[in-house]
């Protein structure tokens, strides 16, 4: 297996609202989309999911 590269910044504290993708502030990949919805659950591999609008 790859090894996991870690995300920088800091996790939002439980409860807080976001609106959008909940990792824009710590993304290095975002754009516009990422900070007004919530990107849709998207299997990129058998049995792996995520919610990226960089993988549509």
């Amino acid at each position: 297996r790859d090894r996991l590269v870690p995300i920088e910044g800091n996790v939002p504290e439980p409860g807080t609202e976001i609106e959008g993708c909940s990792f824009l502030e710590r993304c290095t990949e975002h754009f516009a989309p990422c900070r007004g919805q919530v990107p849709p659950l998207t299997e990129v591999q058998p049995g792996h999911w995520v919610r990226c609008w960089q993988v549509q």
